[in-house]
């Protein structure tokens, strides 16, 4: 469950690059280790500012970790 959370939350949130070269550093890794698909591309990044961190993703980890166990709505005879 965490690893489907986690893949949803990487594909809703960009992966934004600090220069342009690392950008291009980055897609020239992804397009010579990729067999199948489409290339890798650059996108520049606008203005976006994203509300929610990673740090902010994991805590939601943590917590729900930490909730106490549901009780079963059917018991087992």
């Amino acid at each position: 469950m965490k690893s489907y959370i986690l893949i949803a939350f990487l594909l809703t949130e960009p992966v934004v690059y600090e220069s342009k070269a690392l950008c291009w550093e980055a897609r020239d890794t992804i397009n010579a280790s990729q067999t199948m698909g489409d290339p890798a591309v650059c996108i520049p990044q606008g203005n976006y500012r994203p509300h929610v961190s990673i740090n902010d993703f994991f805590d939601l980890i943590l917590r729900l970790e930490n909730l106490p166990p549901k009780n079963p709505d059917v018991q087992e005879e």
